[in-house]
């Protein structure tokens, strides 16, 4: 039986690289390369092209790549390459139905021959020299067949009212079942060493013994179950073994080990985590895939607080010697390590940081130029707001806020609202604070200016202007050194020598045989407060408990009565 399924072909065509795949992919060479010779009894004579491809695990899907693709001549066609195929399960895919025709397996035997009726390639397949595939199929022929008869009697049994003749059914089913189990654990144990026996294996699902909690209630006896699941969920896997990171399957083993075994708190994840990259070590390949994907799934978490995962992989295996440097480029490692520290000061559970300066002193003001903290906000809970004043969300979004804040008060929560402007322009967000009639909250800024002075450089070409001179002229602004200027004039000569690549520049001068610069004041934030904060985009809701540790983060309006509600009930 022919099976169908769509293959998104853009996948398909890709068979270098992927966003999602940024481990990187090794193929074994050898002088043999491989040679797959493929008779296509009975095919339709309109298909005239087939592809050979291999499945990926990636670190966001189970991928595919095409490796070959070749012609077929007299319902006959080889896939033939000078550099050896990589280990793993294969397919043959038609691409103008966008058919899978048939799976199997490439292992160290990569020069051989099968034939197969295509109408009905799985259960006429015959190998020729190949004994791995000889066997998986054998192995998949038997137990599709008994399944099928399998479901034949429940189908009688479903039909049938006779308690004699559903007695005898069932008996029937229950030696098919017994049957099937029996042959499939003597398989496993005769060809243990093989790859076959070990994908096959490796797909099975744990069996929990019946007398666990025994004497426990129905609900205590679930949980024993549940966590005799988690701590044999890898028991048929193979770490040694790489070739199962190139299934069908394994992009999916671990999605639900994370998703569905595992509770999903940031110390379950971490310690589940841990047990697993500890068990990947056995093989360079299995460790280097598992760290990248836990990394790369708890990068940006759907789920707040499971950020602290991602933190965790970079500071356990990115920041020590555990990773190899190779395993991604260093423009994107920098990057990942750089996110983590971002923000891996307000992580669930941590104090909020101050809003202090180098020398440990508060600089947030408000619009009277009073100095406010954190620390001196006296309230069960606080609601740590981020916004811009000129942000027209913000502007739809304050009052929504501003409801639900003031209707917790209302009903005798304590909660107090310290209000962080991230813009410069004090008119604006004077405005903002009025108009949003948000002048009960604790409203502060960090609102500062500097001294900068810029020179005038033509575009095209290595020349300075004088500023008086600048109208007639296409020109960009270059800072320079302070100290270099007086009175808007600047020391050429002292330039030259701080900035020796202007050595050989010209400087044009006014009729006065002067050279003019700007001054103009430049917005300058007191600490890097906003990176300690994440704030990438406003607005962005903190809560905040008595002690000032972080409740919750980067929420919505309506998720703070839920998050108030979940502490009031602790």
């Amino acid at each position: 039986m022919r099976i169908a399924i769509l293959f998104f072909l853009s996948l398909l065509i890709n068979n270098t690289s992927s966003a999602q795949n940024i481990f990187n992919e090794k193929e074994s060479s050898s002088k043999n390369g491989y040679n797959i010779d493929v008779n296509l009894k009975n095919i339709d004579n309109t298909i005239d092209t087939l592809m050979l491809g291999v499945y990926s695990t990636g670190l966001k899907s189970t991928l595919t790549y095409v490796k070959d693709t070749a012609i077929i001549k007299q319902e006959r066609i080889t896939f033939k390459g000078n550099k050896s195929l990589e280990e793993g399960v294969y397919f043959i895919y038609e691409p103008n139905s966008k058919q899978l025709i048939l799976q199997f397996l490439i292992t160290e035997n990569q020069h051989f021959n099968f034939s197969l009726d295509y109408t009905d390639p799985f259960n006429t397949i015959i190998f020729e020299e190949n004994k791995e595939n000889t066997i998986y199929f054998n192995y998949n022929k038997y137990m599709s067949s008994e399944h099928n008869n399998r479901l034949k009697l429940q189908k009688n049994l479903e039909n049938t009212d006779d308690n004699q003749q559903r007695s005898k059914i069932e008996n029937e089913i229950k030696k098919i079942s017994n049957g099937m189990k029996k042959y499939h654990f003597d398989f496993l144990e005769k060809n243990s060493n093989m790859f076959c026996a070990k994908f096959i294996k490796a797909q099975g699902q744990i069996e929990i013994p019946e007398n666990i909690g025994t004497n426990l209630s129905k609900e205590e006896q679930d949980i024993a179950k549940w966590y005799y699941q988690q701590e044999h969920y890898w028991d048929n896997i193979d770490f040694s073994e790489s070739r199962l990171l190139r299934t069908n399957f394994f992009y999916q083993k671990m999605e639900d080990y994370f998703e569905k075994i595992t509770f999903r708190n940031p110390d379950s994840i971490i310690k589940a985590a841990d047990v697993l990259i500890n068990k990947s070590k056995v093989n360079n390949e299995f460790f280097q895939f598992t760290v990248m994907f836990i990394t790369a799934k708890y990068e940006r978490p759907k789920i707040m607080g499971l950020d602290a995962i991602f933190v965790h992989m970079i500071e356990n295996y990115f920041l020590t010697n555990e990773c190899c440097e190779d395993w991604t480029n260093e423009d994107q490692r920098n990057k990942m390590i750089q996110r983590a520290r971002e923000i891996s000061p307000n992580l669930i559970g941590k104090k909020a940081p101050e809003f202090t300066d180098i020398y440990g002193r508060p600089f947030m003001t408000d619009p009277s130029g009073a100095t406010h903290s954190l620390a001196g906000v006296k309230a069960k809970y606080t609601a740590l707001i981020f916004f811009g004043p000129t942000c027209g969300h913000c502007k739809k979004q304050m009052p929504k806020i501003k409801n639900v804040l003031d209707s917790l008060t209302e009903k005798g929560i304590d909660i107090a609202t310290f209000v962080v402007a991230t813009e410069f322009d004090k008119k604006e967000w004077e405005k903002f604070i009025k108009n949003q009639e948000t002048e009960e909250w604790l409203n502060v800024a960090d609102i500062r200016h500097k001294e900068a002075f810029y020179a005038y450089k033509l575009k095209d070409e290595d020349k300075f202007i004088s500023a008086d001179l600048k109208k007639s002229h296409n020109v960009k602004k270059i800072e320079i050194p302070e100290n270099v200027v007086a009175e808007d004039l600047v020391n050429i000569s002292e330039l030259k020598r701080i900035k020796p690549k202007y050595e050989s520049t010209e400087f044009l001068l006014n009729t006065k045989q002067e050279f003019l610069c700007i001054k103009e004041l430049e917005p300058v934030a007191s600490s890097d407060w906003r990176d300690k904060y994440d704030i990438k985009s406003t607005p962005v809701i903190y809560l905040l408990d008595v002690e000032k540790r972080i409740l919750a983060k980067k929420i919505d309006y309506t998720q703070i009565a839920n998050v108030i509600a979940n502490e009031e009930r602790k």
